[in-house]
């Protein structure tokens, strides 16, 4: 994924944590998630679901 692509596909996983009052972030997009923590904007919760592949992404 091109920097470019990250900000953007960042920028989305913002704004549907915000457009949903919160989000439940797969696996594969934690690295993002983790700056958006990093940023201040977001909380993280543990790993959930049955193979403990999801994570609870909350507003600040």
């Amino acid at each position: 994924m091109t920097d470019k692509n990250r900000e953007k596909y960042k920028k989305e996983l913002y704004a549907m944590v915000v457009e949903c009052d919160g989000a439940e972030i797969p696996e594969g997009d934690w690295p993002l998630a983790e700056e958006l923590v990093a940023e201040g904007l977001i909380t993280l919760g543990g790993a959930r679901g049955p193979d403990g592949s999801w994570k609870r992404a909350e507003l600040i």
